[in-house]
Order: C-alpha cells, then structure tokens, then sequence
C-alpha cells in the first residue's frame, strides 16, 4: 500500500524540517522506520531496464541544471567587509 504525499521544498537561511512531522506520524512510515531499524525492511525494487532508468536519471539531472541555471542569483545581503575581514584574522590568528 502507496501513500503519496506533497512534499514543497522552499529555499532559507535555516533548516525548518518540523514540516515533516506528520508525514513522519503516518503508520506506513513508522512501520518502514521500524523494519529499517531491525533490518528486516523489504530489499530496494530494481528497475527491468537499467539502460532506460539511467537515461531517465540522465534527463532528470539535465532538467534539475537547466532549472537551477535559470535562477536569477540573489544579491547577498549588506555585507560589513571590514568585521568581516577582522572576524577571519581573529579566527585565523586562534588556529
């Protein structure tokens, strides 16, 4: 039995995975935590034709540095060059 879920993936400055707890409380997935952990969990289903899964990991990977190659670069944040110039003499000068 196959439960799908939406998973939305947004970009930030901190890891916020408290999002996941109810995909984490659905049974189906308590159970495979489980069987992982005692190591009795079902062996990975392998594909028929290696040839066409690894073409379609090929195009897979194209599309995903096609999308990220068209993401505008975000300008970085005001950035105070002179403390951050002291903070990496201060750190270099304590190793």
């Amino acid at each position: 039995h196959m439960v799908e879920a939406t998973l939305t993936v947004d970009d930030a400055a901190v890891n916020d995975f408290s999002a996941l707890a109810p995909l984490l409380a659905l049974p189906e997935v308590q159970e495979r935590i489980a069987a992982e952990r005692t190591g009795s969990a079902p062996a990975p289903i392998e594909a028929e034709d290696t040839a066409a899964a690894t073409v379609a990991e090929e195009v897979a990977e194209d599309v995903l540095a096609e999308e990220i190659a068209a993401r505008p670069v975000a300008a970085p944040a005001s950035i105070d060059v002179p403390a951050l110039w002291r903070a990496l003499i201060d750190v270099e000068n304590e190793l």
